[in-house]
C-alpha cells in the first residue's frame, strides 16, 4: 500500500471511527493487526478522532497501515463504511478476468504459457493473500499457552469451544516420571501476543482447566503424544469484536506431501505468539502415516503447537525434536492418526467438527 497523504490520513482516521467508535475497540484492533500497545505507544483518554489520527500517523511511520485496514475489514464484514474504506485503498478482492500477460507488447494466452510453469506440490495449492491473512488471524485466536503453576511450559489450541489439545508430555509431572500431573496445577492463557522485544500488546486471558473432567482423551508420549482437556469457561464463544468470535480449530484428515510447507503457531520459550514455517521432509522411520519430520523452527515451550498447511488447515500436532543426531528435524503427529486413535478409543465424539 502506498503512503497516505495528510488528507488521506484524516480520511482513514475518520473512516475507522465508523466501525470502531470506542477506545477499547481501537485498542484491540491495533494490538491484533500491528502489535501496537495503545497505552504505551499512543496514550489513552484523548478524543477519539485524535486517537485515531495518532494511530494512523504511527502506522504510516511503521508501514503497517495496510495491516490495520485489512484487519478492520475482516472484523467488520457487514459494515459498509469500513468495507468501502478498504476498497478505497485497493485492499478489497478484485476481479481477475481482465488480467493479461504481455510479452513484447502481445497478449499471451494461458494455453501458450503452460510450458513455463508447473504445479510441483498439488496438495499445497495457492491462496489469495487477503484470505490467507484473514484465516491466520482466526487461527491465532484459538491458540493458547500452557501454564504450570504460573510458568509457561507449552502450547495448546481449542478444538471445541471449551476443550484444548496439546502434548501428553507437556502435562507429564514430574518430567520423565511416566504419569500425567494433577490438572489443578495447569491453566491456559489466550491472546498473549506482541512483536519481539516489545512490551506485550496484550497480557492475555487466563482460563482454568476443569479438574473434575480429568483427561478426556490421551495417548502417551511414546505413541501419539496428545491429551484433550476441558476448560472451566468456553473461550471459543468469546466475542473478540462485535462481528467476530474466537472460534476453535477443526482437525483435518488431509495428509501433507513431502516438501510441503508447514506453519507452526507457537509460544516458544514462554514468549508471545510466534509463527514458524518449514518443509515437511517425510515420515519418521517406522512411523509412516503417524509422525512427520519437518524443518520448521521450534523451541522449548513449542510442544503442543498446531501445525497448519498453507491454507491454514490443521494438519498436525507438533511433538518434539528428533532425539538422535546433532542437526535434526522436528516431529509432528499427523492429525489423521490422532483422529483414528480417538475413534478406536471411543473419544472422537468429543470433537464436534472435522474437516
Amino acid at each position: 500500500m502506498r503512503a497516505l497523504t495528510p488528507a488521506e490520513i484524516v480520511e482513514v482516521a475518520d473512516g475507522l471511527l465508523k466501525g470502531f467508535n470506542q477506545e477499547f475497540q481501537l485498542e484491540r484492533l491495533i494490538a491484533t493487526a500491528a502489535d501496537i500497545n495503545l497505552a504505551l505507544d499512543i496514550g489513552k483518554g484523548h478524543p477519539l478522532l485524535k486517537t485515531a489520527g495518532d494511530i494512523i500517523n504511527l502506522t504510516e511511520a511503521q508501514g503497517t497501515t495496510e495491516l490495520v485496514l485489512r484487519e478492520a475489514a475482516f472484523q467488520r464484514p457487514n459494515n459498509m463504511f469500513i468495507q468501502a474504506l478498504a476498497a478505497r485503498f485497493g485492499l478489497a478482492p478484485a476481479p481477475l478476468s481482465n488480467v493479461r500477460v504481455m510479452v513484447g507488447g502481445i497478449a499471451v494466452e494461458p494455453a501458450s504459457r503452460n510450458e513455463y510453469e508447473a504445479i510441483v506440490l498439488e496438495k499445497a495449492g495457492t491462496v489469495k493473500p487477503g484470505a490467507w491473512r484473514r484465516d491466520m488471524v482466526a487461527r491465532e485466536a484459538a491458540v493458547c499457552q500452557i501454564l504450570f503453576r504460573g510458568d509457561a511450559i507449552g502450547t495448546a489450541f481449542l478444538v471445541t469451544p471449551n476443550r484444548v489439545m496439546s502434548n501428553w508430555h507437556v502435562f507429564e509431572y514430574p518430567q520423565n516420571g511416566g504419569a500425567l500431573g494433577p490438572l489443578s496445577d495447569y491453566e491456559v492463557r489466550f491472546d498473549y501476543r506482541a512483536a519481539e522485544s516489545k512490551v506485550p500488546a496484550s497480557n492475555g486471558k487466563i482460563v482454568a482447566i476443569d479438574t473434575a473432567s480429568g483427561y478426556l482423551a490421551k495417548s502417551p508420549k511414546s505413541e501419539l503424544d496428545y491429551v484433550l482437556v476441558q476448560l472451566t469457561e468456553t473461550p471459543g464463544d468469546d466475542a473478540l469484536t462485535v462481528d467476530l468470535k474466537r472460534g476453535w480449530l477443526r482437525p483435518s484428515s488431509r495428509t501433507l506431501q513431502e516438501l510441503e510447507p508447514v506453519l507452526v503457531l507457537q509460544h516458544p520459550k514462554g514468549r508471545t505468539l510466534e509463527l514458524a514455517i518449514g518443509p515437511v521432509v517425510g515420515w519418521v522411520e517406522q512411523r509412516k502415516d503417524e509422525i512427520y519430520a519437518h524443518w520448521a523452527n521450534t523451541d522449548e515451550g513449542s510442544s503442543g503447537s498446531p501445525c497448519f498447511t498453507c491454507k491454514w488447515e490443521l494438519a498436525a500436532l507438533h511433538h518434539r525434536a528428533d532425539p538422535t543426531g546433532d542437526k535434526r528435524p522436528n516431529r509432528a503427529v499427523a492429525m489423521p492418526a490422532v483422529l483414528q486413535d480417538m475413534g478406536a478409543t471411543g473419544t472422537l465424539s468429543l470433537l464436534p467438527e472435522v474437516d
